[in-house]
């Protein structure tokens, strides 16, 4: 809580006047806030009706710039929700690195058209250690099936980890959907099931869709994922670039659909 602070001046009934509480508070851009402003004994007097003398704005943040750390102890991030959350509604005003510690995350990654995102102003979402399977992130969703979905995304790369779809069905739980200059790499795809059948027809599925400039480099597939490529053109697919992968299954291993 903030020291009260002294108005002073005359204000007709019903007329606004700006007022600057707090000039010199720190909002950090990995936080939620919530605003509470109150009043007390106008004109020197007790208020007569305190129902009307509170104003509350919820869920504030403020956008990202630099390195932040998700996870692990007195991290700037809890959670993969929290940081999709910050960054769908606060967005970006630099390049930002995020360094997940060592852990197993029960959660989603599900960001889209983040403001202030664009080929300078990068996102980078990384295992701190640089050993992806120290690092990995996994769900179950019946309704959505999705692990994480990144669309309309600029200059974004995923790194150093593993993503382990829980459902247990069949499902396409990796999404990048329009994007531009995505960089998967050093990461391990699972599937609910890795040993779901020797020619692997059911697996699950990285879905790249009508995106450019995709880098698929030296990730793990063995455990029963492979690649979908969408695209309306040739000219859309043929800027992804699917290099010293392992083990890419599925019953196509890397199929494209036009």
């Amino acid at each position: 809580m903030q020291t009260p602070f002294t108005w002073t001046g005359n204000l007709a009934s019903k007329a606004t006047v700006p007022v600057t509480i707090a000039s010199n508070y720190t909002f950090s851009g990995a936080s939620i806030y919530n605003l509470q402003t109150w009043v007390e004994n106008p004109n020197g007097v007790t208020d007569c009706n305190a129902y009307n003398d509170t104003i509350q704005l919820n869920n504030l943040v403020t956008s990202l710039c630099g390195t932040y750390t998700l996870g692990g102890t007195n991290p700037d991030f809890t959670s993969f929700s929290e940081l999709s959350t910050i960054l769908n509604n606060a967005g970006i005003t630099c390049p930002v690195t995020i360094n997940v510690r060592d852990g197993v995350y029960d959660d989603q990654l599900i960001i889209s058209n983040i403001p202030g995102n664009s080929f300078t102003n990068t996102i980078t979402i990384k295992g701190e250690s640089g050993d992806s399977s120290l690092v990995t992130l996994e769900h179950a969703n019946t309704a959505t099936h999705l692990l994480f979905s990144l669309n309309n995304i600029k200059g974004i790369t995923l790194k150093d980890m593993t993503f382990d779809n829980n459902s247990s069905v069949v499902t396409n739980p990796f999404l990048i959907t329009n994007c531009d200059s995505v960089n998967v790499t050093n990461c391990r795809f699972e599937s609910y099931d890795p040993t779901i059948s020797s020619s692997y027809n059911h697996a699950d599925k990285l879905i790249i869709e009508n995106s450019t400039g995709c880098n698929i480099t030296n990730n793990d597939f063995s455990y029963s994922a492979c690649i979908r490529l969408i695209a309306s053109s040739t000219t859309i697919y043929n800027t992804v670039n699917i290099t010293g992968n392992n083990n890419i299954k599925g019953d196509n291993g890397i199929y494209i659909i036009e």
